[in-house]
Order: structure tokens, then C-alpha cells, then sequence
């Protein structure tokens, strides 16, 4: 009997096309960050997008890294008061941030090529499915 090999294409690299959805941010200096972190996981926790880290640092063309944090889920137009919660919007009065509109993943990777696509966007974690070997996270 011979053995007839088939080739069978691997996955495509995931989109991320409907699976996002949007948060308001804010470009933040790094002093800032652990007060914030604290008052915001407070005042608005990301109850949903737990898989989501909510700060992240971006380079820009050589420059000084710099820090993002987000805010809250994005619910109306950029620069409308309105769509902040309260307490969250007393933290950007106070701190004077200038908010922007970020995508993040809506849902956690199941893999480790969907989770590379995620962190494209917004840096999250990625916990493989336990199949009895060591916990790694990435």
C-alpha cells in the first residue's frame, strides 16, 4: 500500500476585523503611571477586557519612550465630555490628559499567532491552553 501526501495549509494569520472594539486613551508620563493605574482600575475597571493590559509603551522614531493608558471603553464621539464616567472624567480634568480613540482586542487570543496580531494593536496577554505541560505566559 503507498501513502498518497496531501498538503494541508496551515491557519492564516488571524484578522482582527470585527473583533475590536474601542477604548479612550491617553498618552501619559511614566511617573503618572502606578496612580493612575490604581485610581482608574477604581474608578472604571475593564471588567470585559480583562486579557487587555491597560498601559502600554510606544517608541516613536528614536524618541524617548512614552506611555498610553486606557481610560475607559469608548462610547460616543472623540471629544465629547459626555461619554467619560464621572470618575473617570474628575482623573483627566485633574491630570489635564488629552484623550485619543484606540482599538484593542475584543475578545483573548486562543492562539499564539492571533495573540501576536492582538499586540499590534494594544498589548495582551496570552495564557495557552493547558494540555498538561508547564504554564508559560507570553
Amino acid at each position: 500500500m503507498a501513502w498518497e501526501l496531501t498538503e494541508v495549509p496551515g491557519n492564516p494569520t488571524p484578522s482582527l476585523r470585527g473583533s475590536t472594539v474601542e477604548v479612550i486613551a491617553a498618552k501619559i508620563e511614566p511617573k503618572l503611571a502606578n496612580s493612575l493605574i490604581r485610581q482608574l482600575s477604581q474608578a472604571c475597571p475593564l471588567e470585559n477586557l480583562r486579557h487587555v493590559k491597560r498601559v502600554r509603551r510606544c517608541c516613536e522614531y528614536g524618541e524617548k519612550s512614552e506611555l498610553s493608558i486606557i481610560l475607559c471603553l469608548a462610547t460616543g464621539p472623540e471629544h465629547c465630555s459626555e461619554m467619560f464616567p464621572q470618575d473617570v472624567k474628575k482623573i483627566v480634568g485633574t491630570y489635564e490628559l488629552n484623550t485619543f480613540i484606540a482599538k484593542v482586542a475584543r475578545f483573548p487570543a486562543t492562539s499564539k499567532e492571533e495573540w501576536e496580531e492582538q499586540c499590534k494593536l494594544w498589548p495582551t496577554s496570552y495564557h495557552p491552553p493547558h494540555d498538561g505541560l508547564p504554564h508559560q505566559e507570553y
